[in-house]
């Protein structure tokens, strides 16, 4: 807790992602980076591979019906995680150390959660409701829909964004995809450039699925006092924190370095303490024009 937040507390709402298990595709990354047989470049591009045709079958989770999300739904719950733990420490009256009391003057942040950013959340359920009960009443937020059917006298788009066809059912299905497929390039080719429609909540950086969990795994542990360093970057709560660990010049494993990078971050990067004041914000990743460095 030293140096993080301004007074000691547990948390009641918040907890860190255990690893848990090995997926599939982790057990069989872990048997390449484990393999003798196997030289340096091949088990990069073999894991590569794997990484690619896995994040083609996560893509999948974008797509629902006709609607589309912007990002992975493994985003929208560490959102969900981040701004969880922001209302707890809100309610606990807790503030964020952002920097040590060294030579430079220590800068503390409150928390507080801008709910005017939040309006169509329900954030009085949040605490007490898990990511996968809260998505299914407020997928809608994040959703761009791909198409609709336009019903009898219903006004028509004059968008160029927009293209009305019409449709003769009594054909091939395959015949009629073809001739869509062939309007909507050359609809697009005649538009020129499109600007895409603004979401109201949408996810203005990216980052690797595994670095956000472990800067929002940091955070939670420090907060509640789980352990050491070296106890946490060691847990299962971290992914690959044994082979993120920098050395001492005096060749001892540091730390302390790469927890310091999971909370406060590094130049353009942002910490778990930034990503948590960012989504109290009602911004994530990143805060437009904040660093909460000032």
């Amino acid at each position: 807790m030293a140096h993080l937040i301004t007074k000691p507390i547990t948390l009641k709402y918040s907890s860190a992602l255990d690893k848990g298990k090995l997926t599939k595709v982790e057990r069989e990354i872990e048997s390449i980076e484990l393999s003798d047989t196997i030289d340096r470049y091949d088990k990069r591009e073999l894991i590569k591979k794997i990484k690619a045709k896995h994040y083609r079958k996560l893509n999948k989770g974008r797509l629902k019906e006709k609607d589309v999300l912007e990002k992975t739904i493994h985003s929208y719950r560490m959102w969900f995680l981040f701004l969880k733990l922001g209302l707890e420490l809100e309610e606990q009256g807790v503030g964020l150390i952002m920097r040590r009391p060294a030579k430079k003057p220590v800068i503390t942040h409150a928390i507080k959660v801008d709910r005017r950013k939040y309006r169509d959340w329900d954030l009085d359920e949040i605490l007490t409701t898990n990511f996968n009960t809260w998505w299914k009443t407020h997928r809608h937020l994040f959703n761009n829909e791909i198409t609709k059917v336009l019903k009898p006298n219903t006004s028509v788009s004059g968008e160029k964004n927009h293209l009305t066809t019409q449709i003769d059912l009594s054909m091939r299905t395959e015949d009629i995809m073809r001739n869509i497929l062939f309007d909507v390039k050359k609809a697009k080719k005649s538009a020129g450039r499109l600007t895409k429609k603004k979401l109201r909540y949408r996810i203005n950086s990216s980052i690797h699925k595994d670095t956000i969990v472990n800067r929002f795994n940091c955070l939670v542990l420090k907060i509640n006092n789980y352990g050491s360093n070296k106890e946490i970057i060691n847990s299962s709560y971290i992914r690959g924190g044994k082979e993120l660990i920098t050395q001492t010049l005096d060749g001892n494993k540091d730390y302390g370095r790469l927890m310091y990078g999971f909370l406060s971050g590094s130049g353009q990067v942002f910490g778990a303490k930034q990503i948590l004041l960012s989504v109290c914000d009602g911004y994530f990743l990143k805060h437009p024009t904040k660093t909460y460095l000032e």
